[in-house]
């Protein structure tokens, strides 16, 4: 999955600690991208965002920030729902290669100021969250924190995601969620908006279905129902998406423990 800086060395490396790696060449990327974009959808859906049946995102803009893999899988599908696209990314290469391939496209590419080292700065450029609607991180070290926060309230963003990036930073998640709730964001979890890249590497897992990539992408698609679920559990709860998200997957977890301990002592 080299698409998100992760090698086949670095695979290697972990494979010495943990046996729960894989080698895999094939691609994630379509498959996240693919629950994403299904998922913004959903997302834009709950917020009053949704435009049409056939483009879902038309005038909207859209501020994206990283052009990995996955970010230009991403980028595809925005542009055909219509959407205005303000992206950008760290690599001055990356970000000058997008300006050649999409600048008849509705779409433009942003440029730091010189000398800026400051990896969050195109959410605090009030240029461009003043007139954007949906804010997507598609990159390693961007954080939804109180910093960005601050930087989108008052703007028109709403909805807030992304694949590969930190949801929020490690030591108050909860009361973050909470305070992105509070302000009016909606920002959805990223257990479920990465989710097609655990549905792309199962079935290459030893004793596991093989599947191909039609139906790959079709299982991807079917997160913006889970995604759903979650929202309306979150509303009748009075919790924030993230913290139902949490919670299901902690019970999963226990389950599987449970299941685990049960065969091991059938097996003695």
């Amino acid at each position: 999955m080299e698409h998100d800086g992760t090698t086949h060395e670095d695979i290697e490396t972990m494979s010495r600690w943990t046996p729960y790696t894989l080698h895999s060449h094939k691609s994630t990327a379509p498959a996240i991208a693919e629950g994403l974009h299904a998922c913004i959808l959903e997302g834009a859906k709950q917020q009053g965002f949704y435009a049409d049946e056939r483009q879902h995102l038309r005038g909207l803009t859209v501020l994206l920030q990283g052009l990995n893999e996955t970010g230009t899988e991403l980028l595809e599908k925005l542009i055909e729902e219509g959407a205005r696209i303000i992206a950008t990314d760290n690599d001055q290469g990356t970000r000058s290669y997008a300006h050649f391939m999409y600048r008849f496209r509705n779409v433009t590419v942003a440029e730091p100021a010189r000398n800026n080292t400051d990896r969050n700065w195109f959410w605090k450029c009030e240029g461009y969250n003043r007139e954007a609607h949906i804010a997507i991180a598609c990159g390693p070290s961007l954080t939804w924190n109180d910093e960005t926060l601050r930087a989108f309230t008052g703007t028109p963003i709403k909805l807030a995601t992304g694949s590969a990036w930190h949801q929020y930073s490690e030591e108050e998640p909860t009361r973050q969620s909470r305070d992105w709730k509070q302000a009016g964001i909606l920002t959805l979890p990223d257990i479920i908006t990465t989710g097609g890249g655990i549905i792309a590497t199962t079935p290459t897992l030893p004793g596991r279905l093989r599947i191909d990539e039609e139906e790959t992408l079709r299982r991807a698609r079917t997160l913006g129902t889970t995604l759903e679920q979650v929202i309306e559990q979150a509303r009748s709860n009075k919790t924030t998406p993230w913290e139902e998200t949490v919670r299901e997957a902690e019970r999963k977890l226990q389950e599987t423990g449970k299941e685990k301990r049960r065969t091991e002592e059938e097996t003695r």
